[in-house]
Order: C-alpha cells, then structure tokens, then sequence
C-alpha cells in the first residue's frame, strides 16, 4: 500500500496533567502485566474476572477490557479518517496474545524494532484509537508490538491513529452509595446512568481525569435512588454486559421517569385484576351455591316467614354474583415499592 503524501504527526507528548498521565502510562503497563497470566491454570480465570468475560481462553482484548474499567468510553463518536502517526508505547493498552517479547529471536530484534518505529503500512498494521480527552490509546491492530516496544525502551510506534471523544469532566459525576452493599455508580449530563463494574480503578482513572464523587442525595433533581436503583436490578446492569453498545449498558433516567409517570396513573380495577392476589374462586363458588341451594328450599315451604328467609338468600347469593362485577377499585396502573428491594443479587 503506497502511504499518503501528508507527513505522520508526533503525538507522542501529551497534553495531559502529570497525575492523568501517570494514572494512563500505569493503566497501559498493567494491561501488559495482566497478559502474562492467559491461559494458565488460575491466571485465565483470574483475567476473565476482572475482564467480565466468562469464556475467555487468552488475554483480554484492549477495548474490551477499558469498557469494563471505564464508563461510557465509547459514548462519543469516532471522528473522521484515520491518519499517520508516532506514538509513545507508554500511552498505549496493547496485548501479549501470541507470545512476549522475549520470544522474538535475538537476531530479529533490530529489524522488527526498524519496522515498528518507521513502517506504516495499511491499517492492519497498526490502528490505535486515541481517545484524546483522556490522553490514552487502545490498539485493535498492532496490539502486540506494544508490549515489545517497551520492553526495549522505544519511543514511539509507527501507527494509524483514528481519534475518538470523551466526555468531559464537568459532564461526569461519580456516585457514592448510600449503602456499602450497593454499587457505585457513574452519571452522564445528570441523566444517564452506569454502573461501576470496578469502582475502585475506574474512581482513580476519573479522579485523575477531574471528575468529582457525590452521593444521591447531595444532587438535586433526581428521582428516589431505590426506585433507580431497583431499575437497574431489573435491568440486571449491575451484572457483566453481553453487548459493546453503550445505551444497552446505561440507564436512561428521563426514560425511567415517564415511565413511572405512566404506571402511576390511576385506572380502574376489577376484584379479579387485582395481581399478584386472586379471588378463591372454590370458596366463593361454594357459598353462593350453598345460599341458591338453601333459599330455593325455604321458598317450597307453606310457611310465609321461611319463605321470606329464603327469598332473602336468593338475594344474598344474587348479591355476591353481581359484586364481582359491580365493585371496582381504584390505583395506580403498576405498583412499586422502593422498600421492598431485593438484595438477593448480591
């Protein structure tokens, strides 16, 4: 492939604040320690824990792995065209898959380092997305040359780069529990909410971005954090995500709000709609037919008062028929009770 006429960019400063870049440069480095525990007998498991990946067989894959660790990573989009450029190892997640870097033959290690540090290619070569905000860049093409670039102690990598946004920090607010049996959570433009999958990593890389940490009760304007929270239960989004799609992963609370709206509207209910309890129908049955039995044998008498009384339980039983029909109750469409919050996930 013949490469574009424009010159590569040096990306390989960032414009980052010291404590955010050394959060990046340990978040990349730890990547790459991680990677040497695939496929073995306690270390597999051990990654597809942190990974949320039951059925992982080798390391984790770099975008995978930052959705879990940091919320609504890919909320904004990827922007145009991807272009030439160098790039520092240090500020990239890359991947140990297919061997480390001291498997690569001694004879073969100036070679390959030339290539990694000058040789573009196509994008199948190496393409990182640099997501600029946070001064990070997670490899999907060209994960490997990541970890051998550093262990030789090169500058920069010869890559594609495709930019991709992030919410800045004033957007982001990180909620503290007000229970410790509960899950911290992360909130986008005060209305849209993810869980934490791992709080304590993903509040270090958020503190060094400059998000700042409030609990429910401290922000104005939002719903019962029970009812939010139950909301998420049954969405099950505090448990691993079986899709890379973003708005699958979050609770939208202007959604959960109309829909509260609407289930709180009163409507008008029938004796046997009232779920989850229902009418006994044998013993209803079984009085009425004993009162019908009952007043049509007291109405065959000669005497007029037992022929009244009879009279009076055909009337009864005829009451009981039509109540079913003619009582009517009054409530919401749907019931929640905030206090009755099922901790059993936990």
């Amino acid at each position: 492939m013949t490469e574009p006429d424009n010159p590569p960019l040096n990306l390989i400063k960032q414009p980052a604040s010291i404590g955010h870049e050394d959060v990046v440069k340990e978040l990349a480095t730890l990547k790459i320690e991680l990677d040497r525990y695939a496929r073995k007998t306690i270390g597999q498991p051990l990654l597809n824990d942190i990974g949320d990946n039951d059925r992982g067989t080798c390391a984790l894959h770099p975008d995978s792995l930052m959705a879990v660790l940091i919320p609504f990573l890919n909320w904004e989009d990827q922007n145009g065209q991807a272009y030439r450029a160098f790039v520092d190892p240090k500020h990239v997640v890359g991947t140990n898959i297919k061997g480390h870097p001291e498997n690569v033959p001694p004879e073969e290690v100036v070679n390959r380092i030339e290539r990694y540090a000058t040789y573009f290619g196509s994008r199948d070569n190496a393409l990182y997305v640099w997501y600029k905000p946070l001064g990070l860049f997670i490899a999907h093409e060209g994960k490997h040359r990541v970890a051998f670039m550093r262990s030789h102690d090169q500058p920069a990598i010869a890559a594609w780069v495709q930019e991709a946004g992030y919410p800045a920090p004033s957007r982001i607010t990180i909620i503290e529990p007000s229970d410790d049996r509960d899950e911290w959570l992360a909130m986008l433009d005060g209305r849209y909410i993810q869980v934490l999958r791992r709080p304590n990593l993903a509040r270090k890389i958020l503190d060094a971005y400059g998000v700042s940490t409030a609990r429910w009760q401290n922000i104005d304007h939002l719903p019962d954090e029970k009812m939010v929270r139950l909301a998420i239960y049954e969405r099950r989004l505090h448990r691993p995500a079986r899709t890379r799609k973003e708005i699958d992963r979050t609770l939208d609370l202007q959604a959960l709000l109309a829909r509260m709206a609407k289930d709180s509207q009163e409507q008008y209910f029938h004796c046997h709609e009232l779920g989850p309890y229902r009418l006994d129908w044998k013993r209803n049955i079984l009085a009425v037919a004993c009162l019908l039995i009952a007043g049509g044998l007291f109405v065959m008498f000669n005497h007029e008062w037992v022929i009244r009384a009879g009279i009076g339980l055909l009337g009864v039983a005829t009451g009981m028929i039509l109540s079913h029909e003619v009582l009517r109750f009054k409530g919401p469409k749907k019931l929640r009770n905030p206090n009755t919050l099922d901790r059993s996930h936990l």
